[in-house]
């Protein structure tokens, strides 16, 4: 059995206890704190006893969550969670902008939140590249029963993108029909379009038995962030008739603040060159 407590009566300062609904000297109804039971105070927001919100009014609280690979060129989502743990309904408000490069307006106008419920809006942005980023402090507005406008301020995000390589390969042969017993040079070309240098990238060329090839397992210690490289390979058909290959490459990303360093694999489009007999 909960413990009761005797309380003033709100209207007329006589004592109540905690399970009465009504005041015996006034025997007007009390209300009551929905955590403590209480009586509220009609000039009070908060509880007396344990401090609840406990006003016929809207209380908006505001957080916001930021999620994603922290990598330039992901997507990142930020979450502009409201919640009311208040007892009336209200409508928020708020605008502000991201950080340059991205820059993009960020706003919500007449959202509706009830009372004990939360609501979510969630944002997706892409920064284009590594460096230190601070989302803006901003203030979320609110409307109270009596059309007084309240604000809420919510803390800057600080975040950081690293970069991060993106390795692509392109071949070209020189001929794509040649006679049996003549070589055929197929021309590698490998450029970095992302942000971060490449480390350690090896080339292994996959080919089918009726082609030999001189050992292409090669190591190319970094490509920078818009480098490009081409190498070149010498294809000795054995056979007549079509033949299918193509070019695989394994490289390291660099560490970031998330763990270390990733080994990734990339292949390039296949190629068919084809062989006649002389």
């Amino acid at each position: 059995m909960n413990q009761q407590y005797p309380s003033p009566c709100p209207n007329c300062g006589g004592s109540v206890w905690d399970n009465e609904t009504q005041c015996r000297n006034c025997h007007k109804y009390i209300d009551r704190c929905k955590r403590c039971r209480a009586p509220v105070h009609p000039d009070r927001e908060t509880c007396a006893r344990c401090g609840a919100f406990v006003a016929k009014e809207p209380l908006l609280q505001v957080r916001t969550t930021l999620s994603g690979d922290n990598l330039a060129g992901r997507e990142m989502v930020l979450r502009v969670i409201l919640s009311n743990p208040g007892n009336a309904p209200t409508e928020s408000r708020y605008h502000f902008s991201l950080p340059e490069p991205m820059e993009d307006e960020i706003s919500g106008d007449g959202i509706s939140v009830e009372p004990s419920s939360t609501v979510e809006r969630a944002y997706n942005f892409v920064p284009p590249r590594p460096g230190q980023y601070t989302i803006p402090e901003f203030e979320v507005s609110y409307t109270r029963t009596n059309g007084e406008e309240k604000t809420v301020k919510v803390p800057p995000v600080n975040f950081r993108i690293d970069g991060t390589p993106v390795i692509k390969i392109s071949l070209e042969l020189k001929d794509h029909e040649v006679k049996l017993g003549e070589e055929a040079r197929l021309y590698v070309t490998v450029i970095n379009k992302g942000t971060a240098p490449a480390k350690n990238l090896r080339f292994k060329a996959f080919t089918p038995p009726t082609i030999h090839h001189r050992e292409t397992d090669i190591l190319l210690p970094s490509l920078q962030p818009d480098e490009e490289r081409t190498c070149l390979i010498l294809l000795t058909p054995l056979f007549d008739g079509e033949h299918t290959f193509e070019i695989r490459s394994q490289y390291h990303t660099p560490a970031t603040h998330k763990g270390g360093p990733e080994l990734k694999e990339i292949s390039s489009d296949r190629v068919t060159i084809t062989v006649k007999k002389n």
